[in-house]
């Protein structure tokens, strides 16, 4: 199902504006940096996360190179249709009052669920999460994605609540994804690709669109992280910790 999110299109024009537990980790550093990102936190130096989507033994299952631990083409979303989020047990509905809040305050907490993910969107911002800080530097004709797993169900209140700040109000997204334990192994890829081509070449950073956009994905469990260029209708990997389970 290809859903379009609105409103990710509508903070996007604002930018011209602008437990599972850890396995095999080894090497813990303090910061892991690239263009534009960093990380904070007890990030492992290699991680072999406990989600890996393997199809008939290939190495590779996801349209984002080695993103198979987070990323999958069964996974969940938000759909902008009522009736097309009912027949989805992966899906949210975006017009729902607690999926989706956009930043107009200069700082905010929200909820990364338990066993879900949450999806920010923005031009730069920092948030601090599950033990990690995560900061995401302006660039020009740039918009950044950022894609957070929640903890794995477990006894008690496993939620954990992210604090945003240095970014500008009205013009970052957040979209919370609470679904239920047994469909929310993976995050959709495709829906993830058609909201960045959205940032891509529609008219969301001025006149002639985003140049690029990237998104840097972390797993609050194990600090398993990812980061990813996207354009042209295709993802190239800049780096990650995770490694493949043989």
């Amino acid at each position: 199902m290809k859903t379009k999110l609105y409103s990710v299109l509508l903070v996007l024009a604002l930018l011209s504006l602008l437990v599972v537990p850890a396995a095999q980790a080894q090497d813990n550093s303090d910061e892991v940096s690239g263009e534009g990102w960093s990380i904070t936190g007890d990030v492992p130096e290699e991680v072999v996360p406990n989600k890996w989507e393997l199809e008939e033994s290939d190495d590779e299952s996801s349209i984002l190179p080695q993103g198979g631990w987070m990323f999958n083409a069964a996974g969940v979303l938000s759909a902008a249709r009522y009736e097309d989020a009912e027949a989805n047990e992966s899906a949210v509905w975006s017009g729902a009052g607690d999926v989706q809040e956009l930043l107009e305050n200069r700082t905010a907490e929200l909820i990364l669920p338990e066993s879900g993910y949450m999806m920010v969107v923005g031009a730069g911002f920092d948030v601090t999460c599950g033990g990690y800080s995560v900061s995401l530097e302006p660039q020009e004709d740039h918009a950044w994605f950022l894609v957070l797993r929640g903890r794995a169900d477990g006894r008690g209140d496993r939620n954990v609540v992210c604090e945003f700040s240095n970014y500008t109000a009205g013009a970052v997204l957040v979209t919370m994804y609470a679904v239920p334990v047994h469909a929310s192994a993976f995050f959709s890829e495709g829906y993830l690709a058609d909201n960045m081509e959205n940032a891509r070449v529609r008219k969301n950073c001025g006149a002639t669109g985003c140049s690029y956009t990237s998104v840097l994905a972390l797993d609050v469990n194990d600090g398993a992280y990812g980061a990813w260029t996207y354009g042209d209708e295709e993802f190239e990997l800049e780096v990650t910790n995770a490694v493949m389970p043989e």
